[in-house]
């Protein structure tokens, strides 16, 4: 019979486990393909609440998940445009 410490056997016990966990994780990481980041204009933040979300349309008015508040593109016009009756603009208001 082979006799075990009492140490050795905690030991055992703990590390196949351990070592089972970490042959899985290194199976599922590497193995599994690659995931892809979602591009920078899917990446919205609500100008309220600060809520930064995954945006799957294109344009046009959109919903805030978190505070509900509608989100438009906003976009401001050019010093100097004829549409704006900021200080460039040279014809004054319309």
């Amino acid at each position: 019979m082979i006799k075990v410490d009492i140490l050795l056997a905690v030991s055992i016990f703990l590390s196949v486990p351990l070592c089972i966990v970490f042959v899985l994780w290194i199976f599922y990481n590497f193995y599994r393909g690659e995931t892809t980041a979602p591009d920078e204009g899917q990446v919205r933040q609500c100008p309220y609440c600060t809520h930064v979300f995954l945006s799957y349309q294109e344009g046009g008015i959109q919903m805030c998940p978190r505070c509900q508040s509608y989100i438009g593109d906003v976009r401001s016009p050019a010093i100097g445009d004829a549409r704006s009756p900021g200080i460039g603009n040279a014809r004054g208001p319309e």
